[in-house]
């Protein structure tokens, strides 16, 4: 099977896209890995609308002995003049993110780039079907390594009590914070650590900015840590607690256990919790002020099967889809949390960001 879409609009965009999902699902790919194949194809079709103009999308089936799906662009336009620096994470020449290339060449198994200054550029890429299930090299997201290689629950500057033993890789996690423009500390929060068999994940927004808020955040995560219940209503009872007779926090909780790959969430105030992949969901939340008033939250329990469970304050804007950022159920945890405040993020608030899947 093969089929070439001709790229000039974002509606061809969409056409190539359509047509991928289709040929990757007939080959015989999983959801999963049809839409790691959407976003790629995704991400070098709109390299052809933005920088070339027009070109072409070719998609075919691979009828070797190993079956698989092999996507190739091709343009005309101004070609790239330093093809390695285009294969860097965050590298752009028109002030984008530069997360194209990139992202392709984590989530495909091959990806080849040939580019002529001024004659246009031509890129492969390859996905095998022998390999949707477990991905050896370490260059893919880490919820793709086989067990013994992937990260423990952590995040580099916030985690507290993280269990050391191999168990951790069943679930994983990263977070990334930046305070107000023009701040040295940050009133948001994001807390992650083991209770015995689950894991607590709290991202919490205090109220205000600067050095104040700072310290609202420190009470917060001083008592996080004597929770010893893995408990989404005792967890806001312990905080409500803690914060009573200062401004007070917003605060979205999750407790997620492995063993029967189970989460229940509840949010109170303006952090926002949303479930992306493809049954993708966003978690009502109820109104109020931890340490001030607050209405009771309805804790909300689900399945999360291969979805990303992602968790951010108000300085993150709300208005960001699938679409805007189809990666971040590929991404590591830790990238997709840093991409998510950067791209999304708000310059004149705290923001902050957790991820969190479990491995697959």
């Amino acid at each position: 099977m093969k089929q070439t879409i001709q790229i000039r609009s974002e509606r061809n965009v969409a056409n190539a896209v359509t047509t991928a999902a289709t040929i990757a699902t007939s080959i015989g790919f999983d959801q999963t890995r049809v839409s790691a194949i959407s976003t790629a194809v995704s991400e070098i079709a709109r390299n052809i609308v933005k920088y070339a103009d027009f070109g072409q999308v070719t998609i075919e089936s691979m009828n070797e002995a190993e079956p698989g799906i092999e996507i190739t662009a091709r343009d005309h336009g101004p070609g790239i003049t330093d093809i390695e620096a285009a294969l860097t994470d965050h590298y752009s020449t028109t002030g984008t993110l530069g997360l194209g290339l990139p992202g392709v060449r984590r989530l495909m198994d091959e990806l080849t780039v040939e580019s002529t200054p001024g004659s246009g550029t031509t890129v492969k890429t390859r996905l095998r079907l022998r390999d949707s299930t477990r991905r050896p090299s370490s260059k893919h997201p880490s919820a793709f390594l086989p067990a013994a290689q992937r990260p423990t629950l952590r995040d580099r500057r916030t985690v507290l009590g993280a269990r050391a033993d191999s168990e951790t890789a069943e679930v994983l996690a990263g977070s990334f914070v930046r305070p107000h423009h023009g701040e040295m500390v940050s009133g948001d929060l994001v807390v992650l650590r083991w209770i015995g068999a689950q894991a607590l994940l709290v991202v919490l927004d205090a109220l205000g900015h600067g050095a104040s808020a700072a310290r609202i955040a420190t009470n917060a995560a001083t008592a996080i840590a004597t929770i010893t219940e893995p408990n989404v209503l005792a967890t806001i009872d312990t905080l409500d607690d803690a914060l009573r007779g200062s401004d007070g926090a917003a605060a979205a909780i999750a407790v997620a256990d492995p063993r029967d790959r189970s989460i229940d969430t509840a949010s109170v105030g303006n952090v926002r919790i949303r479930v992306l992949g493809p049954s993708g969901v966003r978690i009502p939340w109820t109104e109020g002020t931890l340490g001030q008033q607050f209405r009771r939250p309805i804790v909300q329990h689900r399945t999360l099967g291969h979805e990303t469970l992602v968790m951010y304050s108000d300085g993150v804007t709300d208005r960001f889809d699938d679409k805007d950022y189809p990666a971040a159920i590929i991404d590591s945890p830790d990238l997709a949390a840093k991409t998510i405040v950067e791209r999304f993020g708000k310059d004149y608030d705290d923001s902050s960001c957790a991820v969190m899947r479990f491995a697959r």
